[in-house]
């Protein structure tokens, strides 16, 4: 897809290697095997949706934002969004720019929580989810 190019360009651009996943289980096997910095995901996906991959996320436990890009441009797709726990949405079709500015916010955020986790002992923003990533 055109998006996926865009994408692909903005995270090379920072200097960063891009995994490109079809669908919601792969980019679970993958999200158990390796830590990532940031991950994009569609909306839609062809065994699923951008829900699957935030639970992916979540069992890992590592606090990865992730970043659904969307061609849905309303404010109620973007609340939905927001509080299944996806870091952002980009809208398509997104400039390079805007995908680099949700690039950097969501580099901004994990550094700023990591900090924190830090400072107080590794017991700020902390969920508890199965750490079983083969569930």
């Amino acid at each position: 897809a055109e998006h996926r190019k865009d994408v692909l360009e903005a995270v090379t651009g920072c200097g960063l290697e891009a995994v490109c996943c079809e669908s919601s289980s792969s980019a679970g096997e993958l999200l158990c095997l390796h830590e990532f910095k940031v991950v994009f995901c569609e909306d839609i996906l062809p065994d699923g949706d951008f829900r699957s991959v935030i639970r992916g996320v979540d069992r890992t436990m590592n606090g990865t934002p992730v970043i659904v890009i969307s061609a849905r441009d309303d404010w109620d797709s973007y609340l939905h969004v927001l509080r299944t726990r996806a870091f952002d949405r980009v809208t398509l079709p997104a400039a390079l720019g805007e995908i680099e500015l949700a690039l950097c916010a969501a580099f901004t955020e994990r550094d700023l929580r990591k900090s924190l986790e830090n400072s107080n002992g590794g017991v700020y923003g902390r969920r508890e989810y199965s750490a079983d990533c083969r569930e």
